[in-house]
């Protein structure tokens, strides 16, 4: 069962992000880079928003929601938590909005007012819709927190067309995601009518305030992890290059979010096998969270690579592959070492190994204020991640040999060495091709090939087999997938 709500996430995310993206990638081709720029700098902004209102009691809710029976009164003190941290996040945000302002630090046009406003507003409605989506992951109902957002996802597309194709207006494309997360929200009061604000269980309420401030020094340093880089970025260059690295980081970020969703699944998933002292099925779900990403991610990286000047140039435009060429490629290798690292993040989390997270955050933030003051004079929007990608390889060493030496899980095997070995040989392969400049017709017999080459190694060194084709024929099995979801959307 939980491969089948795994698969109907990943399933519901990649609609979504396809709907999402294929509109950004039209928008991308009318609008300047210098608005994705403004854009940029209101979504940096509002991360202090997001802080505030998160507060680390995200996680705490997954984990709550996943120990205990009283649903109700779980989800009635997330829900009064979350509106007081929404109010302050709100005060606090538009208090530093207003300073900037004041020392014309941000403010160039009224159009960026707006887009600050816009980006404010889909924030909010975010932050809201987060309080049942979170209450659903918990108890592990994907059915009921992904509906929504694929019905907001096609209502928003829709309006972000009409307005790019109609209007040509930037301001109103940004209105579409506001038409999505409000669509979003009305279901989700809808799908959690069962949930009912009480009386607050004084009890329940310290636990969740101890498992936010243990959850509150990785929050904050994710989040700054994700402002500050851009913010700095602009005391060197202008919001135009800024704008470039915009959409090409939206659009890897695309993929990196569906390995992050995920975590709302591992974890719940993570706690419940951990209470049972299930540890073969933690092994089982690790290796194959990983085995599976490791191929997927493995994937896309070829194809990245091979058609990165075309993708760039015309997917995109010229400016993209002039100026964002090195920062895509990347990107693009920073794949492969994050979708090992999410199984592990999460499994230390669930076992409650607070320090070793607090020890893998603070290095990602570490490296990425060394990357920030030191690698963005030399190297532009490059500068702003390459700290990150570093860190989380090495984080990656680490979390590996803490699972192995605390709890037996994440030793590196033969098959396993190998696997990654091939993978990076058919990545130089890849590259060596890519800057042969062949012909597009060429390429694509080219990665034909490759690919080709690659699962017939996987099915020879038995990576995959055919238990795992019987398992993912059942898991994406129509009728049964249909009925799960019946099933659920009706309790």
């Amino acid at each position: 069962m939980f491969g089948r709500k795994s698969l109907l996430a990943l399933i519901s995310f990649a609609i979504i992000k396809l709907i999402n993206g294929l509109v950004f990638l039209y928008a991308v081709n009318v609008f300047l880079p210098i608005q994705f720029g403004f854009f940029q700098v209101a979504t940096s902004i509002m991360v202090i928003f997001s802080l505030v209102a998160t507060f680390g009691t995200s996680e705490a809710h997954l984990l709550i929601m996943a120990d205990t029976n009283q649903q109700n009164d779980a989800f009635s003190i997330f829900f009064i938590i979350k509106i007081v941290l929404i109010v302050l996040s709100s005060i606090v945000t538009l208090l530093i909005v207003f300073f900037q302002i004041q020392l014309s630090a941000i403010l160039h046009s009224n159009e960026q007012l707006w887009i600050l406003f816009l980006v404010f507003l889909n924030t909010l409605l975010l932050t809201i819709g987060n309080i049942y989506m979170l209450s659903f992951k918990g108890r592990l109902e994907i059915a009921r927190s992904e509906f929504p957002l694929l019905i907001g996802a096609f209502m928003g597309a829709i309006f972000s067309f009409i307005s790019i194709l109609v209007f040509n207006n930037f301001l109103l494309y940004l209105v579409g995601t506001t038409v999505s997360y409000m669509i979003n929200l009305i279901l989700y009061f809808w799908l959690g009518r069962n949930y009912s604000i009480k009386s607050i269980d004084k009890k329940l309420l310290r636990r969740y305030i101890s498992l936010g401030l243990i959850f509150l020094a990785p929050v904050i340093f994710y989040r700054l992890r994700m402002s500050l880089g851009p913010i700095i970025f602009l005391n060197y260059f202008d919001e135009n290059l800024l704008g470039i690295y915009s959409v090409l980081s939206f659009f890897f970020l695309m993929i990196v979010a569906a390995e992050m969703s995920f975590s709302k699944l591992l974890l719940p998933n993570f706690r419940k096998q951990l209470s049972e002292n299930k540890h073969t099925e933690i092994k089982m779900s690790i290796e194959v969270f990983s085995r599976y990403v490791t191929i997927l991610n493995g994937v896309l990286i070829i194809v990245g690579i091979i058609f990165g000047e075309y993708i760039l140039k015309y997917v995109f435009g010229l400016i993209y592959h002039q100026q964002g060429l090195y920062f895509y490629y990347g990107f693009l290798l920073y794949l492969l070492p994050f979708s090992l690292y999410v199984p592990y993040s999460n499994f230390i989390i669930s076992a409650n190994k607070m320090k070793a997270y607090y020890l893998i955050e603070g290095i990602l933030l570490l490296f990425s204020l060394v990357s920030w003051f030191v690698f963005i004079p030399l190297f532009d929007i490059i500068g702003i991640e390459v700290g990150g990608w570093i860190a989380i390889l090495l984080n990656l060493l680490i979390l590996r040999i803490y699972c192995t030496k605390k709890f037996e899980i994440g030793k590196l095997r033969l098959k396993e060495s190998i696997h990654y070995i091939v993978l990076l040989l058919l990545f130089v392969l890849s590259f060596f091709l890519a800057f042969k400049q062949l012909q597009l017709w060429v390429l694509i017999v080219v990665f034909i090939s490759i690919i080709s080459g690659y699962v017939l190694y996987l099915f020879l060194a038995k990576i995959l087999t055919k238990k795992d084709m019987k398992y993912i024929l059942d898991v994406v099995n129509p009728k049964k997938m249909a009925d799960y979801i019946k099933t659920e959307i009706k309790e």
